[in-house]
């Protein structure tokens, strides 16, 4: 008799700017999950020929660095903030690279999922989970909850202004919205030791569920 094929628990990854969700996600990897990270898909995407020339063609030269390439700042530039203008940008660069992102991501979670040898869990860490509608790819949303302080504090360590860190902001759905969707919420906090202690107490949860 065949050996029933194990099921693959997926965790979707939620929580506004600078929340932690990539260390949360980090903490998930050392613990066997495969990380699907839809911010790295993306920073691969634009470097695409065809999608190069698809940004170019869409907002102009202007967003190329002299060796021809995505300038992601100048690019940031436009499509972050909060004038109507703006959020138009922004949408036209999702309609072109959201797709290829998606695809990306469906493909690698069915890989995970068939192998041989399939994870524990895998999870999504993208930013814009729940706005795209890619929870419902998730067995389980967990939601990365931090104060907007310790967020703003953690997004100056990244050379953020308060300024670029509010125009992303307003960029996604607001924190209690998100958090209205979530399954589980723990609390990103400075101590390693909780991290690791609230991590354990997921993975314990859904790998015996």
């Amino acid at each position: 008799m065949a050996k029933k094929k194990r099921t693959v628990p997926v965790i979707g990854l939620a929580g506004g700017i600078a929340a932690g969700k990539s260390y949360v996600a980090r903490l998930l990897a050392e613990r066997g999950a495969t990380v699907i990270d839809a911010d790295a898909i993306g920073h691969e995407l634009v470097t695409r020929p065809l999608v190069i020339r698809s940004i170019a063609n869409a907002f102009g030269p202007g967003v190329l660095d002299p060796a021809g390439r995505i300038d992601r700042s100048r690019l940031a530039g436009l499509v972050f903030g909060t004038d109507e203008l703006s959020t138009l940008r922004r949408k036209l660069l999702e309609s072109i690279v959201h797709p290829a992102i998606h695809a990306d991501v469906v493909r690698m979670l069915r890989r995970a999922k068939d192998s041989k040898d399939p994870p524990p869990m895998v999870v999504i860490d993208a930013p814009l989970l729940l706005e795209s509608g890619w929870n419902k790819m998730c067995d389980l949303v967990l939601f990365v909850d931090a104060p907007r302080e310790l967020r703003l504090r953690r997004a100056h360590r990244r050379g953020w202004s308060d300024l670029e860190f509010a125009n992303r902001e307003a960029a996604q759905r607001d924190v209690d919205w998100k958090r209205s969707l979530a399954d589980v919420v723990i609390q990103s906090v400075e101590d390693p030791q909780e991290m690791a202690r609230q991590i354990d107490e997921l993975v314990q949860q859904v790998t015996e569920s």
